[in-house]
């Protein structure tokens, strides 16, 4: 089951995108550790306690790296860009080198928020590591 969500995890539908962002929103950059994700057709939800993994998201200005239980599970090069969707431009994180990889991000104080971009999408909650 870990298999498959970190499946659904990483794969994402090619939208089309506004504007380069030219600057860097460093809110972003930090180590963060999971809460929970939740979403998906059957609205399941996974946390730490359920699944007895612990993950962890380390973000510099140009990297990601996703661990899980202390294992590096995939690092990827990333931009940001602005998306107009539905009159509203939201940030959304972009692999560097394919555009392949999408989550539009909202932090919230020490919350950090990753919604995939998909059809049945789920909603990736982490909070900052002191």
């Amino acid at each position: 089951m870990k298999n498959i969500l970190l499946i659904v995890l990483f794969c994402f539908f090619v939208i089309s995108c506004s504007k380069d962002g030219s600057e860097i929103n460093t809110s972003i950059v930090g180590e963060w550790s999971w809460i929970k994700s939740s979403g998906g057709l059957a609205g399941i939800t996974y946390t730490p306690e359920n699944t007895g993994e612990i993950r962890k998201l380390v973000i510099s200005s140009d990297s990601m790296k996703y661990f899980s239980n202390d294992n590096l599970i995939m690092k990827l090069e990333y931009k940001i860009k602005t998306v107009d969707m539905h009159n509203e431009s939201r940030e959304m994180i972009i692999r560097e080198s394919d555009d392949t990889f999408r989550q539009f991000f909202e932090i919230n104080q020490d919350e950090l928020i990753l919604t995939d971009y998909c059809d049945d999408c789920f909603v990736n909650e982490y909070k900052r590591s002191k």
